[in-house]
């Protein structure tokens, strides 16, 4: 069985290695039992730990990813199952533990979120100062108007892409899957005059036909992930 994991999760065993290593290196695990901390109670601070060390590095971007999956989601979930089987931490009731798994699952959502929006209100604040204006041949006006181009692009997560609308009942305050869609929208056009290459002419034609059409008929559920995908792919093409 292959374990599918990315760079970023190298990163982020190299960050728990070196936690792993202090937290027994000065023996915090005897700290605690010797201060009444059971077994249970120490293992689970312990994955606590890790799930806060995880979502720690997906905030600052080193986002790890395990089959597909964030890192920092799998302790979660981790500790959702120890939180509600109630047999390893058996002297808190499981009730209190799986409220504050929750809570604090929810609050690494919250914070991520956040960070979604004032990335992409910079990001469109950028597009908008651009838009509209085509770059001279000069190669240096052609590299600034690329590099302002990937300033603008903006990458929600694999939660906002296909569950949108529980993501939007989780964070009423992100950014609505129609905004997005007229900043992609503005992004595509602003980039049409200037591509010159067919593939890329062809991925940024099928990307505005597909965005016009979710905006006319407010049908946005579909073929977000294709979109993002043909935009990224002219911009490395460019950038």
């Amino acid at each position: 069985m292959f374990i599918v994991f990315n760079f970023f999760a190298l990163i982020q065993a190299v960050i728990l290695a070196v936690f792993l290593g202090c937290f027994f290196e000065f023996e915090a695990d005897d700290y605690l039992h010797a201060h009444g901390f059971t077994k249970g109670q120490v293992n689970f601070l312990f994955m606590y730990l890790l799930f806060v060390i995880l979502s720690a590095t997906e905030y600052l971007g080193i986002k790890g990813r395990l089959f597909w999956l964030p890192s920092w989601f799998l302790a979660f979930a981790v500790l959702l199952l120890i939180s509600f089987g109630g047999t390893v931490v058996p002297e808190w009731p499981k009730w209190i533990v799986g409220i504050t798994v929750l809570a604090s699952g929810y609050g690494v959502l919250a914070m991520l979120d956040y960070k979604f929006r004032n990335g992409f209100h910079k990001r469109h604040g950028v597009l908008l100062a651009i838009a509209g204006t085509v770059p001279d041949s000069h190669p240096e006006a052609q590299k600034l108007f690329w590099k302002q181009m990937r300033k603008s692009f903006v990458q929600p997560s694999k939660f906002y892409n296909y569950s949108y609308n529980l993501y939007k009942l989780l964070n009423p305050k992100t950014v609505a899957i129609d905004v997005f869609d007229a900043h992609n929208l503005k992004l595509v056009n602003a980039m049409q005059p200037v591509v010159i290459e067919p593939n890329a002419k062809m991925k940024l034609e099928h990307s505005k036909t597909m965005l016009e059409y979710r905006i006319k008929n407010a049908e946005h559920g579909n073929h977000t992930d294709t979109i993002q995908a043909n935009i990224k792919d002219v911009l490395r093409t460019y950038v």
